[in-house]
């Protein structure tokens, strides 16, 4: 019985190796689509077991400098004449780079690391998630820092001509280092922001982005728009939704739904999660019991719709859910009930 799973294992694993090592030679070109981008962020996102192998193979490349090194690695003559053929037979060298780079990593195990810098190319790729409730500071090979927010998935990709970002959920904000001729882009769906040297933080939300610019000036556009103009240069401006600069918030999807000015105070109350407080000042409870809920896997239910659009205000620490539910307790309207250790439902009383 043992055999036979290992047996059915295999061909997964094989697929997903190969189709690994397809997108790390795919992702080495600096002319790779749109379209390319947008499929591999999905094949990414889709499993984990995908994101392990990619790394695991991408780290192996880069130290290889190019394919003609692979010659001197192979047991035979076969490997070689692979690397000799035209480019319409490269299925079968990704192929044969994904088995050699698979036992390059058991061989090696110590190889298996994030990210990964190419110092001679500009190239840097890195996955980085954080659980409910964590923080993460990473700062980038140019000297961009970003700080990303409570579960929250970034696919980083840096080339010579751009610098990526991929969010695939939750929340970042972003320092980015000033290079003119490497944009900084960071793209969710078909949403994507712009920016050369700017700082500025990003939500995805219901399929929405919430972008809010605290230094410099950026650029929303929609990406659907912009795979035309890449099919049609004249299209240039249609990619564009709008600009937005310091101050000034925006949330978008196809179109810009919400644009506002906001008050230096407002401003740094809508990013003091940076600092780990979480800041209201008059929204429904609602939105507070969302907010809060975010850094901490007990469940809160408004069990009481009258409840829902009630006004508060408060500094709390993120991630505790306690303190922020003592203070509710001591309103004359709320009451707590603690159903288990992991859910409350709150009432009116």
């Amino acid at each position: 019985m043992t055999n036979e799973k290992k047996i059915l294992s295999l061909p997964t694993r094989q697929r997903r190796e190969a189709q690994a090592a397809e997108w790390v030679t795919k992702l080495d070109a600096d002319t790779v689509s749109a379209i390319d981008r947008a499929r591999f962020d999905q094949w990414m996102s889709s499993s984990e077991k995908n994101r392990e192998c990619y790394y695991r193979i991408a780290k192996a490349w880069s130290a290889l400098d190019d394919l003609e090194e692979l010659q001197h690695l192979a047991e035979s003559d076969d490997v070689a004449e692979l690397l000799k053929q035209n480019r319409r037979q490269s299925r079968k060298i990704v192929q044969s780079i994904g088995a050699m780079a698979a036992m390059l990593i058991i061989g090696f195990s110590t190889w298996v690391a994030l990210p990964y810098l190419n110092t001679q190319t500009y190239k840097y790729e890195a996955f980085i998630s954080t659980a409910v409730g964590e923080m993460q500071n990473i700062q980038l090979p140019d000297g961009s820092l970003i700080k990303a927010n409570t579960n929250t998935h970034l696919v980083i990709h840096y080339s010579k001509n751009s610098r990526d970002i991929n969010l695939l959920r939750g929340e970042a904000f972003f320092e980015v280092a000033h290079a003119p001729d490497r944009p900084f882009s960071v793209v969710a769906g078909d949403r994507q922001v712009r920016a050369v040297g700017t700082a500025f933080n990003v939500r995805l939300r219901e399929a929405k982005l919430a972008v809010t610019v605290e230094e410099g000036r950026v650029a929303l556009i929609n990406k659907k728009a912009m795979l035309v103009q890449n099919k049609n240069p004249e299209n240039n401006a249609a990619q564009e939704l709008t600009q937005i600069s310091a101050g000034q918030r925006a949330v978008f999807d196809t179109d810009i739904e919400e644009l506002e000015v906001l008050q230096a105070e407002n401003l740094q109350r809508r990013l003091s999660w940076r600092n780990g407080i979480l800041s209201f000042s008059g929204e429904p409870l609602s939105f507070m019991i969302s907010e809060v809920s975010r850094y901490s896997n007990v469940e809160i239910e408004i069990a009481d719709e009258s409840l829902k659009d009630m006004p508060v205000a408060g500094y709390f620490k993120v991630g505790e859910v306690d303190a922020m539910l003592e203070v509710l307790d001591l309103m004359s309207d709320v009451t707590i009930e603690r159903i288990d250790q992991n859910k409350v439902r709150l009432t009116k009383k």
